[in-house]
């Protein structure tokens, strides 16, 4: 419409053929008849003016099939590659799903992208990759050969990277600019350093972690659980005091940890791994073969051979899982009353002799039949299933009739899903069949 020699416009819907929503009701389009029985050419008066103040909006954010458009229309990955990269960023916390399946850049990746396009705008642009994947596409062709397009892309990215270190600064002052460090980080002491002995400060945001300022060093943490400290008691090897985590509940995971083993696994000879306590047999410890556990690794599951919170002492059996998940029963000296022994794999669990008063494994004394470590129980004495008001009971918790009686199995509460067993579950009595795998594996 012209109106004193500006031009307006306006939009209306009309169906002309309802098709599937014909019968998808939900779905129905409706009339908006905002023009009536207007023809074109015609002369419509003025019914109002009226004079409106707005600023313009950015456009929404990218859906991940814009996202995947834009990346086949420079050239960039493969139909097999484009989804790796889309999950990639989202693991990485560059971005996250939004309503509508959009992608929402995060603080992180922002604050990255202009990073990396204040020092070499290449690095964000797509010029270098499609570059890249035509090159690529050229061995697959038979236009190039293979190492040469190997070393151009090397002495490319080379340059790059030498030029991009020198220019480091520039992306610090952007990360100091969004991002508080840890020492301004609020946070709490909670155990001391194994090096200085200093306090290690927690930090409970995610990802929670323990970070010492006079040795500028962070210890990663297991994640969705609660963190405390451990007795007071410090870890033989690296004088670190430990920690204590749970995921909490009565069927739920814990167990202590060695903030700097559980980021740096030790190693340990094989003969003093299993604790078979034999002699070398040429006496050189270099020649001794060594085994070093998985980042991540807690008490239960290190085998030093003293510590009195290694699975080597507190280990009581193999897990009924174990077929699959290959763990070993651990006891939880910090469970009671409802104590507990719990697979340092999978999440597998068993509950016994509640209400207990103290309960301990004999790590040098095992059950005839089963080869399961014997456990020393002292009952309450309200509670006691002994004659004669006896407290003190030394047995198996699978062959003894009394530890066995009140035990009960269940698979617990994990801090993140696990590649073996079942996440939460309801508590069961064990079966006569479970404590058959554990006496026969």
């Amino acid at each position: 419409v012209d109106i004193g020699g500006e031009t307006f416009s306006t939009t209306a819907t009309r169906v002309e053929d309802p098709g599937y929503t014909s019968v998808m009701h939900w779905a129905k389009v409706q009339d908006s008849n905002a023009f009536g029985d207007a023809r074109q050419g015609d002369t419509v008066s003025v019914a109002g003016v009226e004079l409106s103040e707005r600023e313009t909006s950015p456009p929404g954010y990218l859906t991940e099939a814009e996202l995947i458009g834009l990346m086949e229309k420079h050239g960039i990955g493969t139909d097999a590659s484009i989804p790796t990269h889309i999950n990639s960023i989202c693991d990485r916390n560059f971005v996250s799903i939004g309503a509508g399946r959009t992608m929402v850049p995060s603080t992180l990746g922002i604050v990255l992208v202009h990073g990396y396009y204040r020092i070499d705008p290449d690095l964000v642009l797509p010029t270098i990759r499609s570059m890249v994947e035509r090159n690529l596409t050229l061995i697959a062709t038979g236009a190039a050969k293979h190492a040469g397009v190997v070393s151009h892309a090397v002495d490319i990215f080379f340059r790059k990277y030498k030029y991009f270190v020198a220019k480091i600064d520039k992306m610090d002052a952007l990360f100091s600019a969004h991002f508080s460090t840890l020492e301004q980080t609020r946070g709490r002491n909670l155990s001391r350093c194994g090096v200085c002995n200093k306090w290690l400060l927690y930090i409970a945001s995610k990802p929670s972690r323990l970070y010492c300022k006079t040795c500028d060093a962070t210890h990663n943490l297991p994640q969705n659980g609660t963190i405390k400290l451990y007795m007071e008691r410090k870890c033989p090897l690296c004088q670190f005091e430990l920690v204590l985590f749970s995921t909490g509940g009565a069927n739920g995971i814990s167990y202590p940890l060695c903030p700097h083993c559980y980021n740096n696994p030790p190693a340990f000879e094989d003969m003093a791994l299993h604790g078979d306590g034999d002699e070398k047999k040429d006496g050189n410890d270099d020649d001794a073969p060594k085994s070093r556990g998985k980042v991540g690794m807690g008490c239960n599951t290190c085998r030093h051979p003293t510590c009195r919170n290694s699975v080597v002492r507190q280990g009581v059996c193999e897990c009924p899982e174990s077929a699959t998940c290959g763990g070993t029963l651990v006891f939880d000296p910090v469970s009671g009353p409802k104590w507990k022994i719990i697979c340092n794999s999978c999440t597998y669990l068993i509950h016994f002799a509640e209400k207990a008063h103290r309960v301990s494994v004999l790590a040098d004394r095992s059950c005839v039949d089963c080869k399961s470590k014997l456990l020393d129980v002292d009952f309450h004495k309200l509670h006691t299933p002994l004659d004669n008001g006896k407290t003190r009971h030394v047995g198996c918790l699978f062959c003894d009739p009394i530890l066995a009686k009140g035990s009960e199995a269940a698979f617990g509460h994990a801090c993140k899903k696990r590649k073996y067993g079942r996440k939460g579950g309801r508590r069961k009595k064990m079966t006569k069949e479970q404590k058959l795998l554990h006496h026969h594996g």
